[in-house]
């Protein structure tokens, strides 16, 4: 997601018109449209405001949040297929566990839980790896849906 179309997607769940938010923060409705179209980006000094006026951070409205948590899940991938290499299942539960806290709907953690729980809990776990299962297949892009469903088809 782009700046743009986060400060459109912030806008819109205050339900303000371009108008609106151009007017609070000093700029022409043309101006908003602009950023949102992805056109333009708002002026450096801007962006303080406007991540106040969306009670939000400029970190955050920039999609650096975004970009931390890709690389706190790549390095949670790694640790896992270390662990995983090495036989360590508790370990590799417990990380997951860990990182399905700070990221309760990340496809890649769901995923990744599943598999921990079907190699080493799936006896006292089946409900739960059901449930991962079926919210991954809710949730998730067809590339990725090919790997889940030869997942659960492991478990019939």
């Amino acid at each position: 997601m782009t700046t743009g179309q986060r400060i459109a997607q912030k806008r819109k769940e205050l339900g303000l018109s371009q108008e609106a938010l151009g007017e609070s923060l000093g700029v022409s409705r043309q101006a908003v449209s602009k950023w949102e179209r992805g056109d333009g980006m708002p002026d450096i000094m801007l962006l303080p405001h406007i991540a106040s006026f969306y009670d939000t951070t400029v970190d955050e409205l920039l999609g650096c949040g975004l970009i931390q948590k890709q690389s706190r899940i790549q390095d949670f991938v790694r640790e896992y297929k270390l662990l995983h290499s090495q036989g360590k299942t508790a370990e590799r539960l417990a990380l997951s566990r860990a990182m399905q806290k700070a990221y309760p709907n990340d496809e890649t953690v769901l995923y990744y839980l599943m598999r921990v729980l079907q190699n080493g809990y799936i006896e006292e776990s089946l409900d739960e790896i059901i449930t991962l299962g079926e919210k991954l297949l809710k949730s998730t892009s067809s590339a990725t849906f090919t790997g889940i469903r030869k997942s659960m088809e492991r478990l019939q």
